[in-house]
């Protein structure tokens, strides 16, 4: 890789001096974005009348570089894209649905009124000093952690703030089995809007017949395991043969599709969904160690005196431990589930950047 990007810039270095050129013509060849051509054929024809130019539309076959256009706040979620490796030309670009869910995984994760006003004073200065994507991610992601701690009732671990007693609508600890469904659900409407999009590309690619059997397959098979869960539970009374027909159709697409591999890839679909009950797990140890600073910051605070001191010390050690473990922990956890859970169901990347030589 290294060296295919020192050559890269090798040529671009030399380019200028190799140009198709005689004593009376010269010619340039090279990318430009469709809503750039009108300004292209602007400035060629201010220069001189004796330029030609002709523009072609790209073709499949072609190694076309990205340009990714996205809306400003949407833009700074291109960071995780970066690190990843950007969409290629013909691929969709997954930077808006990331924008959505990217705030909501960490929001549901720390969820904490106190720790998102530390996060978001802590950004904003960090923001005064410095410009930078990561930066725009954590301020719109401290705001997405004090929304769910009104939800959870929650300010730094306690269920009281500046003396107002905070309504919970879901208690971290008391409702752990409903935060554990809520994150069961949340994987998979994240990873069946992956199969969606998946479908999209190969549509675009391959045609309706193969995105169906490689994307869509994968959904029926979902809906007949829940169908025969619920059917168990007694909540659906849906006819066995029906739930087994989906069942059945849907796993013989899958290995139409996608062969052997498909057959391999089948228990990883229940790994993946029940990898988004970290949200909920993770959650629960930040509150988990909140409520146990707290506590140990109030024995201190009874006993009087100096203990009072050594209280202060506590809470403020204490959660500011939590805090770091929580900034981190939900920032790695998000950004797995979207690298290993949701983008192998439809992303390839391996885009090549539009970097023009300038204006």
């Amino acid at each position: 890789y290294i060296e295919s990007v020192l050559m890269e810039r090798i040529k671009k270095s030399e380019a200028p001096l190799k140009f198709a050129s005689s004593s009376h013509a010269f010619l340039v060849n090279g990318w430009i974005p469709v809503k750039g051509r009108k300004i292209l054929l602007q400035k060629l024809s201010g220069i001189s009348e004796n330029i030609f130019v002709k523009l072609e539309d790209v073709h499949d076959d072609e190694e076309v570089p990205t340009k990714m256009i996205n809306p400003t706040p949407v833009r700074h979620f291109q960071f995780f894209l970066n690190l990843y490796s950007i969409p290629r030309y013909n691929e969709i670009d997954p930077s808006f649905l990331v924008f959505l869910t990217f705030p909501l995984f960490y929001g549901f994760i720390l969820g904490d009124i106190g720790y998102g006003a530390v996060l978001l004073v802590l950004s904003s200065v960090a923001r005064m000093k410095k410009r930078h994507a990561l930066i725009d991610i954590m301020i719109i992601s401290s705001i997405a952690t004090m929304l769910f701690g009104f939800v959870f009732g929650e300010a730094f671990g306690s269920g009281h703030v500046l003396g107002f007693e905070l309504h919970s609508y879901l208690h971290r600890i008391e409702d752990i089995n409903q935060l554990m469904i809520i994150s069961a659900v949340i994987g998979l409407v994240h990873l069946n809007s992956g199969f969606i999009l998946g479908f999209v590309n190969e549509f675009h690619h391959h045609g309706f017949r193969k995105a169906f059997a490689a994307k869509i397959s994968w959904i029926g098979i979902q809906i007949a395991a829940i169908l025969f869960l619920l059917n168990s539970l007694g909540y659906t009374s849906v006819n066995f043969y029906i739930t087994l027909a989906i069942g059945m159709l849907s796993f013989l697409a899958v290995i139409k599709a996608e062969g052997m591999f498909g057959i391999i890839e089948l228990p990883s679909l229940i790994s993946n969904v029940l990898s988004y009950l970290r949200l909920a797990a993770v959650g629960l140890a930040s509150a988990a160690l909140a409520l146990v600073v707290n506590q140990f910051a109030g024995n201190f605070f009874q006993q009087g005196g100096i203990m009072i001191a050594a209280g202060v010390l506590t809470l403020i050690l204490g959660h500011g431990v939590n805090l770091a473990l929580g900034i981190l922990g939900a920032f790695l956890h998000s950004m797995r589930l979207h690298y290993v859970e949701m983008f192998t169901k439809f992303y390839e990347g391996s885009g090549k950047s539009y970097k023009p030589f300038g204006k």
